[in-house]
This record gives structure tokens, sequence and C-alpha cells, in this order.
């Protein structure tokens, strides 16, 4: 039985040696007599590249900017809405400045500190406490503040009205857009999350 010859490759590039060759004609390496190719090393795909960071989470009509701050646009319009309501009028002729705060248990009262002033401050801090997720029970208070006040002075201008002889409807159309706008973002201020 003939020898079967063994075959020899170089040990850098893998080529199979050529009987008589000291020398690789590929990558110019020296054979060496007990030289077999080498398992190509696995190939090990790239790192995948790094994922962005994640975006900010949204819920509804907000937007977190980290865990304490996040913008929440409906409890901000809401103490917008009631910061505003102070410079509107609330009755004929007259805003919330125009109103002592007195009216709102006392419906003859004429003079004293105005309505605008805290109506003015429950809607800046509505606005402000709705940046801050723990300061959400703050905000829904100052959102019942603005609520009450304005259920207490409709509830007194509609009582004035009907003890004067007009009726509910009277009452209630002389009535401005500043004590809607007031008794809707207090609303807002109190519900939304």
């Amino acid at each position: 039985m003939a020898a079967i010859a063994e075959e020899r490759f170089c040990g850098v590039c893998g080529k199979a040696q050529e009987e008589g060759e000291r020398r690789c004609s590929n990558c110019d390496a020296a054979f060496e007599d007990d030289v077999e190719p080498e398992a190509a090393a696995p190939v090990e795909p790239p790192a995948p590249a790094p994922s962005p960071p994640p975006i900010p989470r949204s819920k509804g009509w907000s937007y977190r900017i980290n865990d304490r701050v996040s913008i929440r646009f409906l409890p901000l319009l809401a103490g917008i809405a009631v910061g505003v309501s102070s410079a509107i009028d609330w009755v004929r002729g007259a805003n919330a400045f125009d109103i002592p705060v007195r009216f709102l248990w006392d419906m003859n009262a004429q003079t004293g500190f105005r309505l605008g002033i805290p109506v003015l401050i429950v809607g800046i801090a509505v606005a402000v406490l709705s940046f801050f997720t723990a300061a959400e029970p703050l905000r829904r208070i100052a959102g019942l503040v603005a609520l009450v006040i304005a259920v207490l002075f409709l509830e007194q201008f509609v009582r004035g009205i009907d003890r004067n002889g007009g009726s509910i409807v009277d009452g209630l159309d002389a009535v401005r857009a500043g004590a809607w706008v007031c008794l809707a973002g207090g609303f807002a201020g109190l519900t939304t999350r």
C-alpha cells in the first residue's frame, strides 16, 4: 500500500504547502514541519451600537423631564386660566380686583382686601405646582381653593340678585366670564393628574 502524503498548510495564511517549499508563496512565512491549518477564529459580530437615551415618558398631556419635574399641560393651563380670570370681568364692569374678599360671605361688603389678589396667587400656585410631580396634592388643594372662591362668589351674587327681586337666571346672566373661567380653572386644577 502506498502511503498517502499528508498535506501541510501555512501556519499564517492557511495555504497548502507545495512539496519541497520552505516558505509560503502567499504570505512568505516559513513552513514548519508539523504545522496544520488552525481553525479560523470565529469572527465575532461587531458590538451593537449603544442605544440612544430613553425618550422621556409622556402620559397624556404631559412631558416628563426627570423623576421630579414634568410639564403637565392641563394643570398648567388651569393655573393660567385662574390667574387670568382675576383680570376678566366677573360681573358687568367689575373684575376680581374690584370685588372685596369679604363679599364671599357678606354680600353687603363694599370695602376691604380685593378678591383679585388671592385669585391671582392661587392661579400662579396651580401653574407653578403643575411642574412638580411630588407637589400634586398641593396643586389639587390650590385648585380646590380656586373652585371654592368661584362657587362662593356665584352663590353670594345669585343670592343677592334673588334677594333684590331678581331670579336665579337674572343672577347667572349678570355673571361674566371671569367667574366662570375661575370655576373651570379651579375644577381642572383639582381634577387633572
